[in-house]
């Protein structure tokens, strides 16, 4: 029944979790990357994700990398399809259905942190 299909939403959270917004429908998954500048140079020599950037590296984040993983609000395909989607270092698998996906990625310089 489309009229009972779940659409995945982006939403923004601030600290009240009960005043949460949607942004936008079709988002799926979401992940970040955080761009460390090791020489004091202004350009992220490596990237990591939250878990691996270390709490002495904070401090030396300029940049951010993000990838969505989008689909569509209804059934495009002609056939039920099963793909595997790499954002960033993460992998992700989706169920076998008939929506159409794309990834999108980009990176974010952090002005405020960069001096030159």
């Amino acid at each position: 029944d489309s009229n009972n299909v779940f659409v995945p939403i982006l939403y923004a959270v601030g600290s009240n979790w009960d005043n949460r917004q949607p942004i936008v429908n079709g988002v799926e998954n979401i992940q970040f990357q955080y761009g460390i500048d090791g020489d004091g140079n202004g350009t992220a020599d490596r990237f990591a994700n939250a878990t691996n950037v270390g709490a002495a590296n904070w401090e030396q984040v300029v940049s951010i990398k993000v990838a969505l993983l989008v689909r569509s609000l209804g059934n495009v395909l002609e056939a039920n399809s099963v793909r595997t989607y790499n954002l960033l270092d993460a992998t992700v698998t989706t169920p076998a259905d008939r929506y159409q996906r794309a990834v999108y990625t980009t990176t974010i310089q952090l002005r405020n942190v960069v001096d030159n």
